[in-house]
């Protein structure tokens, strides 16, 4: 095919055009065809992948609530519920978050109640418990302060919880008991 040619061929290429019929059936296609998203095979797949890390996350937070320490689960109740828990009672009135804290104690103390009563409440869990209750027993004191005018009726509402006996009397839960009783006398609220 010559120069000359292949010119006359473009120009008659140029030359040839859609009827208005053929421009409006390209049109009605082109605007009526499903644009399937690329995105759609992704959300088909992260939908559900979401939801079942949702319900197993939520599920063993659960869990954990009934864990003593040594249970699997032990560690996502005091690492991972509870700081979430404080952190959301943190922007709460003080009275909540005595309340709280009080919550904390007596957890720990029925933990080693409940470890107690099935042997298993040895010198390291009551130690870590301990140090718990420890903490707790702080962060009630400073709560109270707060409160002011409820410190000293909270404070002696909980030292009489404190004095309630224990089903299987352990001296590693006299001593954690103890431990949070000083720790709430050295609270002064005024």
């Amino acid at each position: 095919m010559e120069e000359k040619d292949f010119q006359n061929l473009i120009g008659s290429l140029k030359q040839i055009k859609l009827t208005q019929a053929e421009k409006l059936y390209i049109l009605n296609k082109a605007l009526v065809a499903p644009i399937e998203s690329p995105y759609k095979k992704f959300l088909k797949v992260l939908v559900p992948v979401c939801l079942t890390i949702i319900i197993s996350f939520t599920s063993t937070m659960y869990a954990s609530a009934s864990a003593l320490p040594g249970d699997l689960l032990y560690p996502i109740k005091t690492k991972v519920v509870e700081p979430m828990l404080d952190f959301v009672n943190k922007s709460k009135s003080p009275e909540k978050q005595v309340a709280w804290q009080e919550e904390k104690i007596v957890r720990r103390i029925e933990e080693a109640e409940s470890l107690a009563i099935k042997d298993k409440l040895d010198g390291k869990r009551a130690d870590k418990l301990e140090q718990s209750v420890k903490k707790s027993s702080e962060d009630f004191a400073v709560a109270a302060k707060k409160t002011k005018d409820k410190g000293e009726k909270v404070k002696k509402e909980f030292k009489e919880k404190l004095d309630k006996p224990e089903e299987k009397p352990n001296e590693h839960v006299k001593k954690l008991k103890k431990t949070a009783r000083e720790v709430i006398d050295k609270i002064n609220i005024k």
